[in-house]
């Protein structure tokens, strides 16, 4: 069956839409996936071992004087609630010696003794007595433990840093230690009011030394060379940093 002309021209113009249609179609779709943007990768989670190293604190000096009256019959005290503190964290142990120095000793003469004790923040006493020189005090031991030092996983260094501080001991830190003093004057000493006088320009002095230890926390990124779980093989990274502060202790006003 022939077709007439008018239906030739129908179907070719049929096919030639449906031609475009495809194309439209086509270009769309191309043009579509040019102008999508490109999905950023999510950020890869890193591993942070902990290495812990035990260091020694500066340490803290302190010094008083005892001003003793010529009609002084017995003893002088010294007090203050804010003797000194301590700014570190992960602070282990604290040692304390005590050193006494007459400012006026006689020939023959027995020395003066003093009785110091030192209040922690906690309230609890440490003491030496009958000083004479140097003494040392008990130390306190057991202030913080070592951390938990499960490697640490974060995207970023400042993420794990900032959990790291967290797990911190922050007992004592910046918190004062109180001291009290008892200067005891020999009975000899009562009977000597001249010596009892140049002890009011040279007077008896008491100094004592505070040292502390303390946990300092690196973080290092682990790669694919370190094996934490092989203590032959400690870990490494290209990433490291000590979370520390200034040692710097800043002890209270006399």
């Amino acid at each position: 069956m022939s077709l007439k002309t008018s239906d030739k021209i129908i179907a070719i113009i049929g096919v030639i839409i449906l031609i475009g249609a495809g194309v439209g179609i086509y270009l769309y779709w191309v043009s579509d996936e040019d102008t999508k943007e490109p999905m950023e990768p999510e950020d890869e989670y890193v591993t942070y071992n902990i290495v812990p190293t035990l260091k020694d604190g500066e340490s803290i000096k302190k010094t008083f004087t005892f001003s003793k009256s010529l009609l002084l019959l017995s003893k002088v005290n010294f007090d203050n609630n804010k003797f000194f503190q301590i700014s570190e964290d992960n602070i282990i142990s604290i040692n304390i010696n005590v050193t006494y120095n007459d400012g006026v000793v006689g020939i023959l003469q027995k020395k003066d003794t003093v009785n110091v004790i030192i209040t922690d923040p906690d309230g609890g006493k440490h003491s030496c007595n009958n000083v004479e020189g140097t003494k040392k005090i008990k130390p306190i031991e057991e202030i913080n433990k070592m951390i938990d030092t499960t490697p640490i996983e974060a995207k970023t260094y400042e993420d794990a840093k900032m959990e790291l501080e967290e797990r911190y001991g922050s007992k004592f830190k910046d918190e004062p230690f109180a001291v009290h003093a008892d200067l005891k004057v020999s009975f000899l000493d009562l009977l000597r009011p001249l010596k009892r006088l140049g002890e009011r320009r040279d007077p008896d002095t008491v100094t004592v030394e505070i040292a502390y230890k303390y946990y300092s926390y690196e973080l290092v990124e682990e790669t694919e060379e370190s094996n934490p779980g092989n203590p032959d093989n400690p870990p490494t990274g290209i990433k490291t940093g000590t979370q520390t502060w200034a040692t710097m202790a800043l002890p209270g006003k006399n």
